[in-house]
């Protein structure tokens, strides 16, 4: 799955600034790509295998991103 979209910010913080007199305001903070891999984490090391440290963050992003393609079709 090659699923680019990283769902926006998780926990947003809220930014203003003024750039040459014009006022931004932007979301900033971890996206929800990172959130849902972190968390698909915590459970693939649960269950225990003798995957290497990069096996198991392959397999957290490959679940996230599974999870926001689900999120975007409901």
């Amino acid at each position: 799955m090659n699923y680019k979209k990283d769902g926006g910010s998780a926990f947003p913080l809220l930014m203003k600034t003024t750039h040459e007199g014009v006022n931004q305001t932007k979301y900033t903070g971890m996206s929800l790509r990172d959130w849902f891999a972190g968390q698909a984490l915590v459970g693939l090391l649960q269950v225990g295998s003798k995957d290497s440290a990069l096996g198991f963050a392959e397999r957290a992003y490959i679940i996230a991103d599974a999870m926001l393609k689900v999120r975007e079709e409901a």
